[in-house]
């Protein structure tokens, strides 16, 4: 499977591995690449330590995180044809970028998925097991940077990219809060599944 060997790809050389799925110019748009994108970027909000932290505004999170992944794909997209003077016709290779992204979040989603197992299991009380699931979860998100960063490094051409990404987080929030809380990027990537085969 394709994605599997970009798995490992990335993993083994992060740069070399984002740059070779990128230049490949291949389109991530299938229902597979775009439930994998979702999943990668939503996980977190199902996990009990997140859970009980968002509570009851779990569905709103999910419309404003799939806004602002749309939002935040589109934006690296742009950088990237601009950094790397690249004529990318394809409006949809912003997909790609985002799929790029996905594989970038998967160590974070293990150390996480690890970190509540760990905490919930060894631990005599529900409840406490849950409360230090979500202290070391938030201590867990410095370590989750780094291929992320990585990504942005091939995106930008630039080796500092911290202050890029975060701003590019802020910038696709605001642009999701504008465009209707994330309801019409979802309303954009369900038509977009609707339109692809597996």
């Amino acid at each position: 499977m394709q994605t599997l060997r970009d798995i490992q790809k990335v993993f083994r050389s992060p740069v070399q591995g984002f740059r070779e799925i990128l230049e490949s110019r291949k389109i991530y748009s299938s229902q597979w690449h775009l439930s994998f994108v979702l999943f990668m970027h939503l996980y977190f909000l199902f996990l009990p330590s997140y859970l009980i932290v968002i509570n009851i505004l779990v569905l709103l999170m999910i419309f404003i995180l799939s806004g602002m992944l749309y939002y935040f794909a589109q934006e690296c997209f742009l950088i990237y044809k601009e950094s790397h003077r690249l004529d990318i016709q394809d409006d949809k290779f912003f997909y790609t970028i985002a799929y790029c992204f996905a594989i970038a979040n998967i160590p974070g989603f293990i150390l996480n998925l690890f970190l509540n197992i760990v905490s919930i299991s060894f631990s005599d009380n529900f409840i406490v097991g849950l409360a230090i699931a979500v202290v070391l979860n938030f201590i867990a998100l410095i370590f989750c940077w780094f291929y992320p960063l990585k990504f942005m490094q091939v995106i930008t051409g630039k080796n500092k990219n911290i202050g890029v990404f975060f701003g590019l987080i802020a910038s696709s929030f605001i642009v999701t809060c504008k465009q209707q809380l994330g309801f019409k990027a979802v309303k954009e990537i369900f038509f977009d599944f609707q339109g692809q085969s597996l």
